[in-house]
């Protein structure tokens, strides 16, 4: 069935919550109101989506099972990591069937994607090839020669007025092979414009792996405080290189980036719990927030809202 989804989220977790077919989370970083926006194409075997956001965010989670994920990163001011790796402007990301990842995705940055079902693949079997080499072969990204990235936008501003018309068909499967008929065009003039560049950014993907291993030690430990000294010992490196890592991948220091992810479970909790069942104090001393007065300061100052405003009705 054709499906067709445009929306605007003033919440971080509500985005990916709602990214369907995905099962991820969405971190807000950066402090202020969050804007996002999010249009969506389904069919039984494709996913189209675009996605843009205001504020930085990370993102943890894994592609959907039995799919391939390809994206393009339309716009950045800063690089976007994936899975370790710098992921500038104009270069093509994808990730396996099934397959966890965390995603730095910088305020302002917007990105395109496209997720495959094998059985959508397995009916086009020169590009099921392509898609097998490319994931079996490469690295999580590759750059895209310099005219690709406009016409793929091209393509979608066009794909989308047309999608709009094709659901008003009276016909759902003929809607239905015309949409896949098209993103299976879209997918090909991805992978056309990519370009074979094997040398890994060692460098950044160390960087990121030691953001990715903090962050899987603050949701194991929630209620523990967490030090930079405690970090450097805990995975054997300076304090300088936590440092510098955090600040490299996240923009933020280490401490401004455990904050800001307790926070955000903080009000994921808050958000989907009535206040006669959760209480802002527990919800809070759950991830580590023991004084009320700096834990609703930080609250405030990150979401632009107070804990108590983001309660369900």
């Amino acid at each position: 069935m054709l499906r067709l989804d445009d929306r605007i989220f003033s919440d971080a977790g509500e985005h990916a919550a709602l990214l369907a077919g995905w099962d991820q989370q969405y971190f807000q970083l950066d402090s202020g109101c969050f804007r996002s926006t999010l249009q969506q194409i389904n069919t039984d075997d494709i996913h189209l989506f675009h996605e843009s956001v205001n504020r930085r965010i990370v993102q943890r989670g894994s592609t959907p099972r039995d799919t391939v994920a390809f994206g393009i990163v339309l716009d950045a001011q800063e690089p976007v990591t994936f899975s370790g790796q710098s992921v500038q402007k104009d270069s093509v990301i994808f990730g396996r069937s099934n397959c966890d990842f965390f995603m730095h995705f910088p305020s302002g940055a917007e990105l395109l994607g496209i997720a495959i079902s094998q059985s959508q693949l397995d009916g086009n079997p020169r590009l099921a090839e392509r898609v097998r080499t490319l994931t079996t072969t490469h690295a999580a990204t590759l750059p895209v020669a310099s005219d690709t990235r406009q016409h793929i936008l091209g393509f979608w501003h066009r794909f989308v007025d047309e999608a709009r018309a094709w659901i008003e068909l009276a016909d759902p499967a003929l809607a239905e092979r015309c949409v896949s008929t098209q993103l299976v065009e879209l997918l090909d003039l991805m992978l056309d414009g990519a370009r074979d560049d094997r040398d890994a950014d060692i460098t950044w993907m160390s960087h990121s792996d030691i953001v990715a291993r903090v962050h899987r030690m603050l949701v194991e430990h929630p209620q523990e405080p967490v030090t930079v000294q405690q970090i450097s010992e805990a995975l054997r490196i300076s304090r300088r290189t936590v440092q510098n890592s955090f600040r490299l991948v996240t923009n933020k220091s280490p401490i401004e980036y455990m904050r800001a992810v307790r926070l955000n479970f903080v009000r994921q909790m808050l958000r989907t719990s009535h206040p006669s069942e959760l209480t802002v104090r527990d919800a809070a001393q759950h991830w580590g927030f023991f004084h009320s007065g700096h834990f609703t300061q930080d609250y405030r100052k990150l979401f632009d809202a107070a804990p108590s405003d983001n309660r369900p009705h």
